[in-house]
């Protein structure tokens, strides 16, 4: 076999060809050579001779667990240990890798996990981390770059910047531009070009401050209210409309005027017509109170507002049927006059609950019709009711 030599002191490798006891021999004569390896060929591998001690020579020994392939310049081992620093084109498994974020070590680990968002690819001792192209609500993105779409509800942020006009941080929002809202609020104080709430002026003819409105010229409003006391130009005791005017006079009366002609005058007595003037009731109408219909006659207690209205009409059958007043006022004049309209024949009962009833020629009632007829009185009280007076227009009237 084939044995290189190495001399610890000159630093010279020889080749020499040793067999058994030879090899041995040679070895004990020189103690300072460091056994390389030995073998046959050339590519194949050598396998180092082992000594147990420096310090004396015993019988070398090879393991097969090291050897040494000059051809491939490959050194095999069962374990390695000591530093590795010096070593390239090594994957380390099983010895654990430091793991840094944003390149400041957090820990040594034997093994990596990537978890939700990441995708992990593996190929040809070459593992590839892609990111998500889409993140879910409470989820943190990282490294996005290009053009990203990004769906998102509620964005927390120390800052942003969006486009060139609008910035966000931490001391509000910067806009060079125009801000369009449906509203605005909070304090103002630091805003331009804002009219302020304690004056204003509109051209050359209205100011505006905490005293009033002041207008130099006319104002013109589909309405006026308030305190007119303070206004000039004003007759406060006429209401003028064309040739027409009403004017309160100092004597407590109220005179109406047409084309500077007087046609009445209101004082505490009443109205006075002027001479040969007169009221037109021509147009005038009043409301009639209708009890009850023919399908659905009245019965029992009705009671009849003589201050609302004059006129009344009953539908009355047979049953009995009783009325009472009410709006009557003491010290006035109050007239009615009620038409009763029988839907029926046959006997009924209709009584007048208007204090002392007084008929014509000391009569204490009257009998009214039994048949499908209209019968039609009138009643009057000047003492709130306490005597009424009533007159028989009309009995038996046909219908």
């Amino acid at each position: 076999m084939s044995i290189l030599l190495r001399n610890r002191i000159t630093g010279i490798t020889t080749s020499t060809d040793l067999f058994g006891e030879d090899l041995a021999l040679f070895l004990r004569e020189y103690p300072d050579l460091v056994k390389v390896g030995i073998g046959t060929t050339a590519n194949q591998p050598y396998y180092i001779l082992l000594n147990e001690t420096i310090e004396e020579f015993r019988s070398p020994y090879a393991n097969n667990g090291l050897s040494y392939n000059p051809s491939t310049g490959t050194l095999s081992a069962g374990v390695f240990s000591g530093n590795g620093s010096g070593l390239s084109n090594v994957t380390a498994t099983g010895s654990g890798i430091e793991i840094k974020d944003d390149n400041v070590l957090v820990g040594t680990a034997r093994t990596v996990n990537f978890a939700n968002n990441l995708s992990v690819t593996f190929a040809s001792g070459i593992s590839t981390i892609s990111g998500a192209s889409s993140v879910s609500a409470a989820t943190t993105a990282y490294g996005l770059a290009g053009t990203p779409n990004l769906s998102v509800g509620i964005v927390t942020a120390t800052g942003a910047i969006v486009g060139s006009a609008v910035t966000i941080n931490s001391s509000g929002v910067n806009v060079t531009g125009i801000i369009t809202a449906t509203s605005f609020s909070g304090n103002g104080a630091n805003l331009t070009g804002i009219v302020t709430a304690t004056g204003a002026i509109v051209g050359s003819a209205v100011t505006i401050n905490s005293s009033g409105v002041n207008v130099t010229g006319i104002i013109t409003a589909t309405s006026f209210s308030g305190n007119g006391a303070n206004l000039t130009g004003i007759d406060a005791t006429r209401i003028v409309n064309g040739n027409s005017n009403i004017t309160v006079n100092s004597n407590n009366t109220i005179t109406t005027t047409a084309n500077s002609v007087t046609i009445s005058t209101v004082s505490s007595a009443g109205m006075a017509m002027s001479s040969g003037k007169r009221f037109d009731l021509s147009s005038f109408t009043e409301t009639v109170n209708t009890l009850g219909s023919a399908g659905s006659p009245i019965s029992g207690s009705n009671t009849l507002d003589v201050g609302t209205y004059s006129t009344f009409i009953a539908y009355v059958g047979t049953s009995s049927v009783t009325f009472s007043l009410t709006g009557v006022t003491a010290g006035k004049l109050v007239s009615w006059t009620i038409i009763l309209i029988y839907t029926n024949s046959g006997s009924r009962t209709v009584n007048f609950s208007f204090g002392t009833l007084r008929y014509p020629g000391g009569a204490s009632s009257v009998t009214l019709s039994n048949t499908a007829v209209h019968d039609v009185l009138s009643f009057f009280t000047a003492d709130n009711a306490s005597n009424t007076y009533a007159s028989i227009i009309g009995l038996g009237f046909v219908t």
